[in-house]
């Protein structure tokens, strides 16, 4: 099982896409615990994404 994690930038828009990608050999236990896990980092991403947003809006997305 994996989560996986992409952070993108679209014109102006700074944006985290997660997925959780079970692998077809996992167990009920385990896509459940993976599941859980998922859910709960959910509250983190957001997090991540409106620092990153903050950190662009501070330095003006000047590279």
């Amino acid at each position: 099982m994996r989560i996986i994690l992409n952070v993108k930038e679209i014109g102006r828009k700074i944006g985290i896409e997660a997925k959780l990608d079970t692998g077809c050999q996992d167990t009920a236990r385990e896509r459940a615990a993976g599941e859980a896990l998922f859910h709960h980092l959910g509250d983190h991403f957001a997090t991540m994404e409106q620092t990153a947003k903050k950190l662009k809006a501070l330095f003006g997305g000047k590279r």
